[in-house]
Order: C-alpha cells, then sequence, then structure tokens
C-alpha cells in the first residue's frame, strides 16, 4: 500500500539553498520598515496588512499604525529583508515528496478550470511577482494518505487586493471575495463536480473582522488551521513539503488528528467549525491523541450551539455529504452520529443535529 510504505520510507530533505522564489516587491511581515507621516520619518517593524492590503506597522513605541498602502513604507534596509517564509523553518522540516506523492501532485496541479488555465499556471504567476503559494489543508493531506487529491486549497502571502486584477485577468471572471477573511473562491463549487480552487491569504490576527491582519508566517497560520494532518504546506514550484508542526506528515500518513490551532485566535463559530470537521474525521477512520480528545471536550464541544441552525446545517451538509451521491448521504450521517454519541456528545446530536436531519439530508 503506497501510504504504508511512505510512512517506512525516510524522506529526502529539501535542501533551502535549491528553492528559489521571485524579487517580492512589497516588505514582509517582520521586516524591519521604514516610513513617513505627516512629514516625519519614522521606523517599525511591519506585522502585515489589513482586508484592504494597507500595511500595518508596529512604531518603535510600541504602538499600532496603519499606512494608506505599500508604497508608503520601504525596507530599513534593502539588504536585509527576512526572506521567504521557509527561511525561517529548520531544515529538518523541509522535505521532498516520495515519488508516488509528486506523480500525484503533479497530476493535480495540471487540472484545467474554465476558460483554460492550470493550476500550476497560478503558481506560477504568483510566485513570479515574489510571493508564496502553497497547497494545504485535505489536498496535501490525501496525497500523503497515498490518495489522489479532489479539493484544491492554496495559502499565499499575496494580498487579496492584489491577487484578484491577476484572477480575473487569469480566469475570465469577476471575483468576490471576502476581504475580511482573505479569502476567495476560482471556479466552481464542490457541488457542481467542476475545478475550483480555495484561497486563502496567511493569517495573523482577528480573522473574519475589520481588524483581521494578513501575510505572516507559517506558525501563525497554523494558529487559524484545526490539525497537524492539515498544515503542511506544499511548494508546488519548488516541489517541498514544508511541517512547520513538525508532525503533520507523520500525522497524515497515520490517519492521526493533533489540534495545532490556537484556541485564542478563534471565534465559537470557528471553534464550532472544527468540531465538525474533528466527527468527520473520526468518522473516516482516524484516531484522535488524548491531548487532542480532552482539548475537544473542554474547549471545544460547547461551541456548536453558538452557530445558527441554517448555518449548522449547511455546514454539516457541505462538510459530509456534497462530494458523496446522494444514495450514501445517509450512512454517511449516520456514522458521523455514531462517532458524536461514543465521543459523549449525545446531547449535542440530539438537541442541535437530529431534529434537522432531514433539512441535512435534503
Amino acid at each position: 500500500m503506497d501510504k504504508m510504505r511512505a510512512s517506512r520510507t525516510p524522506r529526502r530533505l529539501k535542501p533551502v539553498l535549491e528553492m528559489q522564489l521571485g524579487a517580492c516587491p512589497i516588505p514582509r511581515p517582520g521586516d524591519e520598515v521604514t516610513y513617513y507621516s505627516k512629514g516625519k520619518c519614522h521606523q517599525g517593524t511591519l506585522l502585515g496588512h489589513d482586508p484592504h492590503g494597507r500595511p500595518k506597522v508596529m512604531n518603535k513605541f510600541g504602538n499600532p499604525v496603519i499606512l494608506p498602502n505599500f508604497s508608503a513604507v520601504r525596507l530599513l534596509d534593502p539588504n536585509a529583508g527576512r526572506g521567504p517564509n521557509w527561511t525561517a523553518i529548520h531544515p529538518e522540516f523541509i522535505k521532498s515528496p516520495h515519488p508516488n506523492e509528486l506523480e500525484l501532485f503533479e497530476k493535480a496541479l495540471e487540472t484545467r478550470i474554465p476558460p483554460g488555465r492550470t493550476y500550476k499556471d497560478l503558481a506560477r504567476e504568483v510566485a513570479a511577482r515574489g510571493f508564496e503559494l502553497y497547497l494545504v489543508g485535505g489536498t496535501v493531506r490525501d496525497v500523503l494518505a497515498g490518495r489522489p487529491a479532489n479539493d484544491m486549497d492554496f495559502a499565499t502571502t499575496m494580498p487579496l487586493v492584489m491577487a484578484v486584477p491577476l484572477l480575473n485577468e487569469m480566469f475570465g471572471e469577476r471575483f468576490k471575495p471576502k476581504w475580511e477573511t482573505g479569502y476567495t473562491r476560482i471556479g466552481g463549487s464542490p457541488e457542481s463536480g467542476d475545478p475550483f480552487i480555495d484561497l486563502k491569504v496567511f493569517a495573523y490576527a482577528d480573522l473574519g473582522t475589520s481588524d483581521a491582519i494578513f501575510g505572516c508566517d507559517f506558525m501563525r497560520d497554523i494558529a487559524y488551521r484545526d490539525f497537524a494532518c492539515n498544515s503542511v504546506y506544499y511548494d508546488p514550484l519548488n516541489q517541498a513539503l514544508i511541517d512547520p508542526s513538525r508532525r503533520g506528515i507523520e500525522d497524515a500518513e497515520q490517519q492521526m488528528l493533533q489540534l495545532v490551532c490556537d484556541e485564542r485566535c478563534l471565534g465559537d463559530v470557528q471553534a464550532a467549525k472544527i468540531l465538525i470537521r474533528f466527527f468527520k474525521f473520526l468518522a473516516k477512520g482516524f484516531t484522535a491523541t488524548p491531548d487532542t480528545n480532552a482539548r475537544i471536550r473542554n474547549l471545544f464541544l460547547g461551541c456548536l450551539r453558538s452557530m445558527k441552525r441554517a448555518e449548522r446545517c449547511r455546514y454539516v451538509k457541505t462538510q459530509l455529504l456534497s462530494k458523496y451521491p446522494r444514495s450514501e448521504h445517509d450512512a454517511i450521517l449516520s456514522r458521523f452520529r455514531e462517532q458524536m454519541i461514543r465521543f459523549g456528545a449525545e446531547d449535542e446530536w440530539r438537541t442541535l443535529l437530529e431534529p434537522f436531519r432531514s433539512e441535512i439530508l435534503k
């Protein structure tokens, strides 16, 4: 079995010196920068950018400052930029995919989205502009587990205000991004069966609000994800697997669930969505670590009530049923129910989901 062979075969490290990226036109989060305000020159550290692509800087007095655009800020020392995010990851956790995995990645990346551009075309264009773009989430998890990738989730450091004009021209449509979550969808929908990309900008803080900040590093980004197995980043041009949690590759191979999100970064609805995904993965045969079971029970279980009924039903339906024929829906939902009851969440099932079972299955 491919995934068992992969889990026993040591992976070759990917030398960082072999990895390439175009020159970035703007400073990166963490860079020391200088800017003018009201005729005075100031210095500070770039934190990231807001939903409108405006840079947010922490000045030398420890106060955050929002600047009008990236033209207002520059590197303090043009020769001292911090470089791509992979330069801050220990080399031990940057690895090359196995040949069978590389074949699966390449096959998926050559898929075309109407009017004809491929996923890899997008990766090339973003990288040529000096920004990082990675496959992440279930896309990478499935390949590491020896299965073909279906969904195509990308994470990028490119501000959405810069990405959207490029996407409009590449894919021939007008996009309606969700600016406060740093997200847009390219192509079809899971229900239609058409190829699509879910594109998200690296998250830093206050995701989903007007104060949201984007464009940070791997560790801050995984604080908004869920499990280590969904937090491995694949660079499609450098053909490198980046594992910032240090356990994501192994967890994906072994179908293990370990929380990597920081619950302090999450709202109740975001936590409730992670809870639903937790039971979904259990129903698929994943095993959770004792620590993850304890955190889910103590910190996430109560959040399911925070979701409005319509959103709760819609999310369960999307997560569990959207990729499967209707003839399988009832059995899939029954397995989900069994996992909730086995975990000790029978009351949550009985009061928050069972009354709306027909609505979920509709």
